[in-house]
């Protein structure tokens, strides 16, 4: 039995490794920058790649569900949104965190009261 073509890159067959990890398009979208393990904007790697993936995958049931084209531009957007959405997320639960906690003392420097005789 030949396994059907990828409905994203069009170019290799659908299995499950190709789906998952080597199909160019939607690798297009996780990698733009050479060096793709770097932090984005203080986030979190893994936040940065739930994200990302979430996204792909999103863009992935579209074709298969509503035969939409995959296109890498629109999924960068999406992805640009996430995080975004993530970045305001994180900024809000570290100024609610800051709120709660006091602030630390403020050390006042030693006054020397003794005068000279």
């Amino acid at each position: 039995m030949v396994e059907p073509l990828c409905r994203v890159c069009g170019t290799d067959l659908e299995t499950s490794q190709h789906l998952l990890f080597s199909c160019p398009k939607k690798l297009e979208p996780l990698f733009p920058d050479p060096d793709p393990v770097k932090p984005l904007h203080d986030i979190p790697i893994f936040i940065l790649i739930d994200t990302i993936l979430a996204s792909v995958w999103r863009y992935h049931h579209a074709i298969v569900r509503e035969d939409q084209a995959f296109e890498p531009r629109m999924v960068l957007a999406a992805v640009d949104l996430a995080i975004t959405q993530v970045r305001a997320q994180l900024a809000e639960k570290k100024r609610q965190s800051e709120e709660r906690e006091p602030p630390p003392p403020v050390e006042l420097p030693l006054v020397d009261n003794s005068f000279p005789t």
